[in-house]
């Protein structure tokens, strides 16, 4: 399943891929074209693919990676191919690791293959770390590479005065529409490295952020989920303590098994049953034949 920030960038490299390749150190004055990325030969997807329009055409493939994937490299090379032989148009491939639990020894930007002794294949493509480029490139890539900017070579207390440079840039260039789209994203994409309440600190008071409706569903879904994640929290505490005392204190695969328990009802139901059972082994026992959600009741008619 898509996660929000792979949404949320995949729309801004569509909105604006010029920017994007002038963050990687390619420019084009050319036409860029949107094209399909789909690669059903082998159920593949790439990230995106655009066809730039100079006098001899080629093709951008951007892959976008939030956490390590050793097969990527060989993933690069196959999609690599797919699109030359699609489209007959040269592909350079870029992977951009939005952090730096991506980045691993994989990643050197080169798949060789050999056979005994002899290579008979390189490739290459270029390897772009967000998290090690200056402030300043980003910032001066364009509009809509500025939501990456908070993942670029920034300290923590330095983060205010980037947020701020961010503002006065949006506020100068980007239409009232356009400024929600690109807070919007900045906020989703600080979620990759810092707290979820230092990202709405930080961009607290952005008015494009208050109108915003995507902006406030997110928060919306943030708060549901952190009080959902709080009951159920409280639920695990209250049957380990009562636990404890009615049976004395659980192992560490006993205290495991618990904490893999994600469902509040289950867990009251279990705290419910703790009077009717032996032990810990009997009362976990006893999770398993406990339905997740209780079944609804059918509406009179």
């Amino acid at each position: 399943m898509a996660q929000p920030f792979d949404i949320t960038l995949k729309h801004l490299l569509e909105a604006h891929p010029a920017d994007c390749l002038r963050l990687v150190g390619l420019t084009t004055a050319a036409p860029i074209e949107v094209i399909d990325a789909d690669l059903a030969t082998v159920s593949a997807e790439a990230d995106k693919v655009f066809r730039i329009n100079e006098p001899m055409p080629w093709l951008m493939h951007f892959e976008l990676q939030a956490s390590y994937d050793s097969g990527l490299p060989e993933r690069m090379l196959r999609y690599n191919v797919l699109l030359k032989t699609r489209h007959g148009l040269p592909v350079r491939s870029v992977v951009i690791l939005l952090r730096s639990k991506a980045d691993g020894p994989e990643m050197t930007g080169v798949v060789r293959h050999a056979l005994a002794d002899e290579q008979y294949l390189e490739f290459k493509y270029r390897v772009f770390r967000i998290w090690r480029q200056p402030v300043e490139t980003v910032l001066a890539a364009g509009l809509w590479t500025l939501p990456l900017t908070p993942l670029a070579d920034v300290k923590p207390r330095d983060l205010p005065g980037v947020i701020r440079r961010m503002k006065e840039r949006v506020s100068a260039v980007a239409l009232p529409s356009e400024q929600a789209v690109l807070w919007t994203a900045t906020y989703v994409l600080m979620g990759l490295r810092y707290d979820e309440a230092l990202a709405h600190k930080l961009l607290e008071g952005v008015r494009a952020m208050d109108e915003s409706v995507t902006y406030q569903a997110i928060i919306r879904k943030g708060e549901a989920k952190g009080k959902a994640e709080g009951e159920v929290s409280e639920a695990q505490r209250i049957l380990l303590r009562l636990g404890t005392r009615e049976f004395g204190n659980p192992d560490a695969s006993t205290k495991a098994a618990i904490a893999e328990i994600l469902d509040c009802e289950r867990l009251e139901a279990l705290i419910e049953h703790m009077g009717h059972v032996k032990g810990w082994k009997h009362l976990l026992g006893t999770a398993k034949r406990i339905p997740s959600k209780p079944p609804r009741r059918p509406s009179p008619r």
